[in-house]
């Protein structure tokens, strides 16, 4: 009997991804930075991608200089065809991504399902909601802080981009809602409580990422360099006190003996002649 053949289809595990939104100046870099060292995701930042893309000669690099410059939107192919290059370079399934400033608009989203719908996961969207004024606040605080000043970091762009926020972002954020995939954080608070709800935000994803490439701590342990033993010194002095002691008794004992010695030989010497003057008085 003649056995069938049965061919088997493997599924390829798909990369977990979150989206991360929130007007410009509201805190993604910081609080993605945070979930990189403490859980090991990966931060890629679509605005990041698409600079490094601009600067480093691309031919698409005039075409995004000039987007970014009148605050709108690069078009949806080149900023997917940038996050899913960075996704395999970083270890693809293998990790988890953190996807930030995007999808910035629909237009976004369909390219997103179009090029990652079999290749990405979506898990949910971190919005993180903040007051225009607080913003603005903090972009120019990092205007000044910052030794490269970045050209859309200016209030004539910046006006642009929260307008092209509101219009085009937030009904993504709004969809994203409708369908329960939105973990909303108040971004106005200081910036310790805004982590904290970022982190309660991950929870259950969180824990499962495993630590990035941190350096590992060396040991506190103290090499001690093997000293050769110093060779006793040549002195003719005795080594402590004991044999100092011990040589003084024995001088002393010498000097007794040699004094005992002298007064025998004095007595016997005493005692002959004594005897050879009373022999001499017998013979007489």
């Amino acid at each position: 009997m003649a056995q069938g053949t049965h061919a088997q289809t493997f599924e390829a595990e798909k990369v977990t991804c979150f989206f991360v939104l929130g007007g410009p100046g509201c805190g993604k870099g910081t609080n993605c930075a945070r979930l990189v060292q403490e859980f090991g995701f990966i931060h890629l930042s679509a605005g990041d991608l698409l600079r490094a893309e601009r600067d480093s000669g691309s031919p698409n690099g005039d075409l995004i200089n000039n987007i970014i410059l009148k605050g709108d939107i690069v078009p949806v192919k080149i900023t997917v065809d940038l996050i899913k290059k960075a996704i395999i370079k970083h270890g693809g399934a293998a990790k988890k991504f953190l996807v930030d400033g995007f999808p910035r608009n629909e237009e976004n989203l369909n390219g997103w399902h179009e090029v990652m719908g079999d290749f990405a996961d979506a898990k949910f969207v971190l919005f993180l909601d903040c007051e225009e004024q607080a913003m603005i606040d903090r972009i120019n605080k990092r205007a000044s802080e910052s030794a490269e000043a970045r050209n859309d970091d200016n209030l004539e762009v910046l006006k642009k981009r929260f307008r092209t926020f509101k219009e085009q972002s937030m009904p993504i954020v709004e969809l994203f809602e409708k369908l329960g995939k939105v973990k909303r954080v108040d971004a106005n608070q200081d910036p310790e409580a805004v982590y904290a709800d970022v982190k309660a935000a991950f929870a259950g994803h969180a824990d499962a990422a495993k630590p990035a490439n941190t350096p590992k701590k060396k040991n506190n342990i103290i090499k001690l360099t093997t000293v050769p033993p110093v060779p006793p010194m040549k002195t003719d002095a005795p080594a402590n006190r004991e044999e100092q002691k011990e040589e003084k008794d024995d001088k002393e004992s010498s000097s007794s003996t040699v004094v005992y010695a002298t007064a025998a030989i004095a007595a016997v010497a005493a005692l002959a002649a004594g005897y050879y003057y009373y022999s001499r008085q017998a013979k007489d």
